[in-house]
């Protein structure tokens, strides 16, 4: 499997992915592997912009870590947007096609969300194509 184009982390806003996600994506973002890099996209409800997003990521960044955020922040994107509205998740979905990789990326996605909205996720994502490899509408 190759490794995906682009990396959502829904509940982006929280401290798990200031403090441990960030950190782990810019390691891995440094290393070669995978070559190609990646983008991050954070969904959050919290009103905020790209700008806005990477700063309050950099906050508590150890310092030996800088040099690969920096390197990573341009390809670190968020949108403001609730994972369990059908009509934001097509907003997010349009959104993600137009960042780097596109429509024809591979996508994982972060669940940094309680586990009790995990199946709302998925109840919302699979009839927005998100979650069907093939990009299809069918099967959810």
């Amino acid at each position: 499997m190759n490794a995906p184009d682009q990396i959502v982390i829904l509940g982006a806003s929280g401290d798990l992915t200031r403090r441990k996600l960030i950190p782990a994506l810019a390691r891995l973002d440094a290393d070669p592997r995978p070559p190609t890099g990646f983008s991050v996209i954070g969904v959050s409800r919290r009103p905020m912009s790209d700008e806005q997003f990477r700063a309050h990521l950099a906050e508590d960044l150890p310092a030996d870590l800088r040099k690969a955020f920096d390197a990573l922040a341009p390809r670190i994107f968020y949108w403001q947007g609730d994972a369990a509205d059908g009509a934001s998740v097509e907003a997010l979905k349009e959104r993600l096609d137009e960042l780097p990789g596109g429509r024809e990326s591979g996508r994982l996605f972060y669940l940094s969300l309680r586990p009790a909205l995990f199946p709302v996720v998925v109840r919302t994502f699979g009839p927005a194509g998100l979650l069907n490899p093939w990009g299809t509408r069918e099967g959810f």
